[in-house]
């Protein structure tokens, strides 16, 4: 079984990388477009690098582009009033998934955003793209390709309140319909698969898969308001968004999630990122490497001689270990689902997001014990076995393990124990290492470790530098 562990807005969660698909939304309390991978409606990215996103394209509906900053959780650009559809492409590259049945593909990525339903039929310049209408109470929607319509496709529809998302085939027409009932966002999303073999980056492959989504918004919210300044300045224009997120929160778990949230220990805020030497070591072999991490921009991870399994899992690993010490805004990420209380046990306080992914949180002590989600068919959970101390008040989870379940049964399928390794340079917490144990059908565990060495600042950041001398 091949997993992508990916880091939550608190501590960390897994789930397949397959799982998330490339989302264009429209933020209509802030006039801005939202870039992000997930499963649709969340608004922030999950189950990958942001890094990711710094390699998508993103423009108007007259074909200007646009230029999106991270910011909240997500990759925003200001829209203007009158804005009525954005698109979106990204091309993630060519990917071996011989060991899921997948085999060897291509993967792009094409990304459509409506203000409203009623602009949902308006095109984004999209070679594989999802319109929508409504008609009697309905949305109706064409999927095309190169302008022409295509029949007997699956399109995944999900709507403000679905969690898992119902799929309809495409009739002659190239069309689905179904009932618009609630207020909210709706998200769709379709695949196609054409096998012709190509070359991309000196990789070879025998098919391409394409993904194309659509979000809308219906009824309440579906105005996009003036976002003439810059994505930063409309962020702090909009504080009940970005400070007191969902109003239909419990107060007391809002308060204890938030809490937990904010005693992590994330980079400043303007750290421009590193490079390093990297030691790669699965059992009795170990490789060498370099990586260098840009905060905005690309980050390059390059070791010679691994195979395509072994440095998708160590591009994965490092991306996430070193990208989701960024931080974020909790009122945008989690804070922004109606978060109740569950039990307590000795791990402490249940907290329930009652978002898409049936995620659940245990908090004890001001820090993050314990992490649920459940997708795909699979559950997970993370559970923390220790943290360490960083700043003052400030905490680091370093040894972890995640266990895999059945939704359905329950019954335990694997289990991954984590250790990592952080170090303060230059007033600055960074993580220099992980080891990872992997408990499958094996009795022996894989263990797989990477280190990173002689780190060097990109750029100096002076918020570390004063907080280092205080």
């Amino acid at each position: 079984m091949k997993k992508f562990l990916f880091l939550a807005p608190l501590i960390l969660a897994a789930t397949p990388a397959h799982a998330h698909f490339l989302w264009a939304q429209t933020d209509p309390q802030a006039g801005q477009l939202r870039l992000y991978f997930g499963e649709g409606g969340e608004g922030v990215t999950n189950g990958v690098s942001a890094d990711v996103l710094f390699k998508v394209e993103a423009w108007g509906g007259n074909g200007k582009k646009l230029a999106p900053k991270l910011a909240g959780g997500a990759y925003c650009a200001p829209i203007a009033a009158n804005a009525t559809v954005i698109g979106a492409h990204q091309s993630w590259g060519v990917l071996d998934r011989s060991d899921s049945g997948r085999g060897i593909f291509r993967l792009e990525y094409f990304a459509k955003a409506a203000t409203s339903l009623d602009k949902a039929g308006n095109g984004a310049k999209l070679p594989f793209e999802l319109f929508a209408r409504r008609n009697k109470g309905e949305a109706l929607v064409t999927l095309k390709r190169d302008g022409a319509v295509l029949p007997n496709a699956e399109v995944t529809y999900v709507t403000p309140a679905g969690e898992e998302g119902t799929k309809l085939q495409t009739d002659a027409k190239g069309q689905i319909h179904f009932p618009i009932t609630a207020s909210g966002l709706y998200s769709l999303r379709a695949v196609v698969i054409d096998a012709v073999p190509g070359e991309l980056d000196g990789k070879k492959y025998p098919q391409t898969r394409t993904w194309t989504t659509l979000t809308f918004h219906n009824g309440t919210g579906a105005k996009v308001t003036p976002a003439a300044a810059p994505v930063a300045a409309a962020v702090k224009a909009v504080p009940v968004a970005e400070e007191k997120g969902n109003p239909n929160a419990d107060p007391k778990a809002y308060a204890l999630l938030e809490a937990a949230h904010n005693n992590r220990q994330v980079m400043p805020v303007d750290f421009a990122g590193f490079e390093a030497d990297l030691l790669y070591v699965d059992g009795d072999t170990s490789k060498t490497g370099k990586i260098v991490y840009q905060r905005q921009g690309d980050t390059k991870i390059t070791v010679d001689g691994l195979s395509a399994d072994d440095n998708d899992w160590l591009q994965d690993k490092v991306l996430n270990l070193v990208g989701h010490r960024r931080g974020g805004t909790f009122a945008q990420g989690d804070g922004k689902n109606p978060l109740t209380l569950g039990n307590t046990n000795s791990f402490g306080q249940l907290i329930l997001l009652n978002d898409r992914m049936k995620s659940e949180y245990r908090v004890k002590d001001g820090k993050v014990t314990e992490v649920t989600r459940t997708m795909g068919g699979q559950k997970f959970t993370i559970t923390v076995l220790d943290s360490m101390n960083a700043d003052a008040g400030k905490y680091l989870a370093n040894h972890f393990v995640v266990s895999y379940r059945d939704e359905k049964t329950g019954a335990l399928k694997e289990v991954e124990g984590y250790r990592d390794t952080y170090a303060q340079i230059d007033g600055v917490w960074l993580p220099t290492g992980r080891t990872v144990y992997d408990l499958a059908d094996e009795v022996t565990p894989r263990v797989r470790t990477f280190r990173l060495r002689n780190i060097k600042f990109l750029k100096a950041t002076k918020i570390a530098a004063a907080t280092a001398t205080r």
